[in-house]
């Protein structure tokens, strides 16, 4: 009869740890996929350096922030920038998003979206915001 209770407590405590450990790795994948993104973040943001200008005239080969050629010409309300491999936005794929090669991680395709704001008046600044996505697999 004791040997009966005890494998019954035993059954009952493998079972609760079994369900910590199961969510403990979920968990534990996340955060390493979240932490790859945040990693990612200067793959995504550093090549529009190359894009950051002052004033609103042609300057070169350079135009000014306005300009039609300027990647970081602010964008409609509503409306973003993409990097990533969906078709519908090929047309609207940032000219400074790097190459899929350089957005993978561990199998994962890490995505962005901008949206680049104009937050001054007097000296010409330019906001980018980007949200960086992956889809997880278990």
């Amino acid at each position: 009869m004791e040997i009966l209770i005890s494998s019954v407590i035993l059954a009952i405590t493998v079972a609760g740890l079994s369900g910590i450990f199961v969510s403990g790795k979920k968990y534990i994948l996340h955060e390493r996929m979240r932490m790859s993104g945040g990693g990612l973040g200067a793959a995504f943001i550093d090549p529009s350096q190359v894009a950051v200008m002052q004033g609103q005239t042609t300057v070169g080969s350079l135009d000014g922030w306005n300009q039609s050629n300027n990647a970081l010409r602010v964008t409609p309300v509503g409306d973003f920038r993409y990097c990533d491999s969906d078709p519908a936005h090929a047309s609207k794929q940032a000219s400074f998003c790097p190459p899929t090669s350089a957005r993978t991680m561990s199998n994962t395709e890490y995505s962005a979206k901008y949206k680049i704001e104009d937050v001054g008046s007097i000296n010409p600044v330019r906001k980018v915001a980007t949200t960086i996505t992956w889809t997880e697999t278990d």
